[in-house]
């Protein structure tokens, strides 16, 4: 399939990425906006992947466009642009409204949005969308699980919970720092974290049927030490602490998307 790719930040770079990796074959246009990322992205891929300083030109050529643009400044630039009504305009935006970006890109009619994370380039992200699209789970969907969002309230839930992961990574670097701070090779510590959390969470079936309910029940042996951790931790207030923060994000968010959002 021709993508377009607007913007070459983080997230667009790694989104490319998984594009170019593709067995399919995708022909992948991308702006110059970052000029260091964008020439990597060609020298990396120079079978798939072309650079262009005319975002008209990208759009013209591509049937399917990611919108990787900053937030404040995604509107005004594409409504400078032509879309066409047979086009598939995917945004990876905080705090864009989907009528707002409908608006801006009609007649283009097919726009969802998704929120893909940096490892989207390695696979098994899973990419929330509203609503859902075929485009994205026919470019995307085979590597990463494509989950349906029935509203634009919800998608900023997932984008809420999203934002919990340097939380959570930063609890697995306490336990490394003080796993470190005993051992003879302060680099096994890492090594065993990640294998510890990382292989046990693969083994959790991904149906949504509270696994990791299942897991606490499974960990949480009376008497255990997962068991003594869990109730400490929980009389400190800090799972309380956590919800509390998610609502905050969230509400933010809402904010952030305006007084007409869903």
């Amino acid at each position: 399939m021709d993508i377009g790719v607007l913007g070459t930040g983080r997230i667009a770079r790694r989104l490319v990425a998984a594009l170019a990796e593709s067995p399919d074959g995708h022909s992948i246009r991308i702006t110059r906006r970052n000029a260091e990322i964008s020439a990597e992205l060609v020298a990396r891929y120079p079978a798939r992947v072309g650079r262009s300083d005319d975002m008209q030109a990208i759009l013209d050529a591509s049937r399917a466009v990611f919108v990787c643009l900053p937030g404040e400044v995604a509107l005004d630039t594409l409504r400078g642009l032509t879309f066409r009504a047979e086009q598939t305009v995917i945004s990876t935006m905080m705090g864009v409204r989907r009528d707002d970006l409908a608006a801006a890109v009609a007649p283009a009619h097919d726009v969802c949005a998704t929120i893909p994370l940096p490892f989207v380039e390695q696979g098994h992200c899973p990419l929330p969308v509203h609503p859902d699209s075929g485009v994205l789970r026919h470019l995307l969907g085979g590597t990463n699980p494509v989950i349906p969002v029935a509203d634009e309230a919800r998608l900023s839930a997932f984008w809420a919970a999203a934002g919990s992961m340097a939380s959570v990574v930063g609890e697995l670097a306490t336990i490394r720092d003080w796993l470190a701070a005993r051992l003879d090779d302060p680099r096994a510590a890492e090594r065993y974290v990640l294998a510890l959390f990382g292989g046990y969470l693969q083994t959790r079936p991904q149906d949504g049927d509270d696994r990791l309910g299942e897991a606490l029940a499974d960990l949480g042996t009376p008497g255990g030490l997962n068991a003594d951790m869990l109730d400490a931790v929980r009389a400190t207030g800090h799972y309380d602490r956590v919800s509390d923060e998610l609502d905050r994000l969230h509400a933010r968010l809402r904010k952030d998307e305006g007084p007409g959002g869903a």
